[in-house]
């Protein structure tokens, strides 16, 4: 996949389709800048991505928020916004995030 991001123009059409509100490109942003794809990786503007995708209801967005919150360290001075994220995929029977709770226990 990363051999197709070597030119501008596919994460600008990504980007445009994003902007318009199509939902698998909101996610596919958050993973554009998680994964460096085109430009170099961007925790910060990925986690942003991938909450609009989360509050539109994807499920994979609001995982891999979760990921993003539980790895930026933010569950150290609160572990809400990584349960809530992890939750809301628990309840769609995302594994992963079944497995991300068990580790901590809830």
């Amino acid at each position: 996949m990363r051999d197709k991001w070597t030119t501008p123009e596919p994460r600008r059409l990504l980007e445009h389709a994003a902007e318009a509100g199509v939902l698998e490109a909101v996610f596919l942003m958050g993973t554009a800048y998680d994964e460096g794809l085109g430009k170099a990786e961007e925790p910060g503007r990925a986690a942003l991505w991938y909450q609009r995708a989360a509050e539109q209801g994807h499920v994979f967005g609001a995982h891999n928020l979760g990921n993003a919150y539980s790895e930026a360290g933010v569950w150290r001075r609160t572990r809400r916004r990584p349960l809530n994220w992890w939750t809301q995929c628990n309840r769609r029977r995302d594994v992963q995030a079944q497995e991300a709770l068990a580790k901590l226990g809830k």
